[in-house]
């Protein structure tokens, strides 16, 4: 199958989103480079990127001396492929990806951490009507899920197996999450994993929340950030380290000015701006703790997307 070849090299690109800031032993930027830096930055057209087109639009990246071209990622395979071959110099995604690819070897290091699990809008959600009260009823159940080896799907099993239900007897569907709503009413699946803006819709139509997957047992874990291959940081410390800072500024200003996250919203993504006046927004993360990422590759090994154990200390290692 053409994606299970293309995976490792799809969690490689998603492995150096999500590291520790890129440390320059230059001081921050106050005065824009004399010679200006072309970078390419994939994304996900998703309200968890929105900090990278705020520090854009504001010109956070430009004081730095750097210029940004946006590119889509919108899978493991483009986002890889850009990275591996130099097309992109950084692109986004989540953790596990990225552990999965670093787990085969592939060379890659944390660039520019962007979140935290905990702050992160997300729900297992059942219609209204569903048989499924709660989710220790779940035994059998078959989940939508966005990817069969993410995130979601760790944080689901760990949920589920405290509840006493044994985590095998779930069937996971792969469904894009603008498809889960309509599978859930037309019963092709039970219950599904649900982000921004989704579980405002879902909620909207009268769907019912189970749980948050990213509760305990995961309230510190890294869930996902900007990723880059380990020469291009080696090679480039100070454009690796005046990207993070554009970056954290447009996340800082997204958290404290809600109206223009809101605003930013339907301009990169499809969704409309009256969905993006009321859905949950996202609280950003600057860190992405060695001990927090480490967890996730344990509970990876445990949900057997590892083969075993991973340490995860060469993703800090620039």
């Amino acid at each position: 199958m053409l994606i299970r070849k293309l995976l490792p090299a799809f969690v490689a690109a998603l492995t150096l989103g999500m590291a520790m800031p890129a440390q320059s032993a230059d001081a921050p930027a106050e005065h824009a480079p004399a010679k200006i830096t072309n970078l390419t930055v994939g994304v996900l057209p998703i309200s968890d990127t929105v900090a990278v087109y705020i520090a854009d639009k504001q010109g956070l990246f430009a004081k730095r001396g750097l210029s940004i071209k946006v590119v889509p990622a919108p899978g493991g395979a483009a986002a890889t492929s850009g990275l591996l071959s130099g097309q992109m110099q950084f692109a986004f995604g989540s953790y596990v990806p990225f552990i999965l690819a670093a787990a085969k070897g592939a060379p890659l290091v944390l660039a520019s951490p962007t979140e935290m699990t905990s702050g992160v809008p997300s729900g297992l959600v059942v219609l209204a009507n569903s048989k499924y009260k709660k989710t220790a009823e779940l035994a059998g159940a078959k989940i939508a899920v966005s990817a069969l080896a993410n995130i979601g799907t760790v944080a689901i099993r760990e949920q589920i197996s405290a509840a006493g239900v044994d985590a095998a007897s779930i069937k996971y569907v792969a469904l894009p999450f603008p498809n889960m709503l309509a599978a859930l009413e037309h019963g092709q699946v039970d219950a599904a994993w649900l982000v921004e803006p989704f579980l405002t819709q879902a909620l909207e139509m009268g769907a019912r929340v189970l749980f948050n997957p990213f509760a305990a047992p995961m309230p510190d874990v890294p869930m996902a950030g900007y990723m880059a291959t380990k020469k291009y940081v080696a090679d480039n410390p100070q454009i690796v380290a005046r990207f993070n800072e554009a970056l954290q500024e447009g996340a800082d200003i997204a958290k404290k000015n809600p109206q223009t996250y809101r605003d930013m919203l339907p301009t990169y993504t499809k969704i409309p701006p009256t969905v993006a006046a009321k859905m949950q927004l996202n609280t950003f993360s600057s860190q992405a703790p060695q001990a927090g990422m480490q967890k996730l590759a344990d509970l990876m090994a445990k949900s057997k997307l590892l083969d075993g154990h991973f340490d995860v200390a060469p993703l800090y290692q620039h």
